[in-house]
């Protein structure tokens, strides 16, 4: 196995991180994964433009403008170094760092932020998926009730099966549709999406277990099987076939990190594969994560 070394610091780089709470919601997770031997790495450089504080990136292929930002993320330039480098040992890496996103700032969702990232490149077997989605469980369980956040995942062949089902051609539009149904089931919309097949549809969406999936024959059992795998190393997560992220890069097991009483995602990961290298692996905002850490004290307050 692999590991790779590096001088990483402890980020905390833009002022709005620059605090004490920030420091040590950073350095939990830090000694929490160190202690599962993931080796902090720096995001190498993504692309050849020679930028002092990063390299820019061209999102025209991923957000459909002619903006450019320092980082679109932390997972494309891992992608992107694990494949330039053609490392394909197994390696357990996380990084922390800066980000920069294309995208309408609101109350809980930033533009620039601090993205923690925690990943297994070159991963061999399920059980790696399974420990990605162990790792959300017990870093939320660090800051959360533990009865109010659930692990919710999918398997992208699954999603990919209900569209060839669907009317819909293209791919993000047809994530985009179930990312808004998963917050909102709207029978009326499934009828549209799926037309003919709109009964097998509403069954598998509406399904949150091994079990109603099994049911429903038309489901290919290779897709059942993987659910069946991964439930029996880890009883406690719930399927969500709605989970609709990563239509870009995910090929396999999709998470989200869900915290009922917040009503929204608090983390988010899954397995991938770009530029000739796997990944599977989770990662989160920290100023996002300190903001809900911070609502649910308050709430827990109020009700006392």
């Amino acid at each position: 196995m692999k590991i790779i070394k590096n001088n990483c610091k402890n980020h905390a780089s833009s002022e709005k991180t620059d605090n004490k709470q920030m420091k040590d919601v950073i350095n939990q997770i830090n000694d929490y994964i160190l202690n599962k031997h993931h080796t902090c790495i720096e995001v190498p450089i993504l692309m050849e433009h020679n930028v002092q504080d990063g390299v820019f990136i061209e999102d025209s292929k991923i957000f459909k403008t002619d903006t450019k930002s320092i980082r679109y993320d932390l997972t494309l330039p891992l992608f992107v170094y694990y494949g330039n480098n053609k490392i394909k040992e197994k390696s357990l890496s996380y990084t922390v760092g800066p980000v920069f996103r294309v995208e309408k700032e609101d109350a809980t969702h930033l533009s620039e932020f601090n993205q923690y990232e925690i990943d297994i490149f070159n991963p061999d077997s399920i059980r790696d998926d399974v420990d990605i989605g162990k790792y959300m469980k017990e870093i939320a369980s660090m800051f959360f009730d533990e009865k109010s956040i659930t692990l919710r995942i999918n398997y992208r062949p699954l999603t990919e099966w209900l569209m060839s089902l669907s009317n819909i051609s293209d791919r993000q539009e047809f994530y985009n549709e179930l990312d808004a149904m998963d917050k909102e089931f709207s029978d009326e919309k499934c009828k549209e999406m799926f037309k003919e097949n709109y009964d097998i549809a509403k069954k598998v969406l509406q399904s949150s277990s091994v079990e109603e999936l099994e049911k429903i024959k038309e489901v290919p059992r290779e897709i059942v099987d993987y659910f069946r795998n991964y439930k029996a190393l880890d009883d406690k997560c719930v399927i969500r076939p709605l989970l609709a992220r990563g239509a870009l890069y995910y090929d396999g097991v999709v998470y989200e990190m869900f915290h009922s009483k917040l009503g929204s995602a608090i983390m988010g990961g899954g397995h991938g594969t770009m530029f000739g290298a796997t990944r599977v692996g989770a990662s989160f905002g920290l100023e996002r994560l300190l903001m809900c850490i911070n609502k649910t004290k308050r709430r827990k307050k109020v009700l006392d």
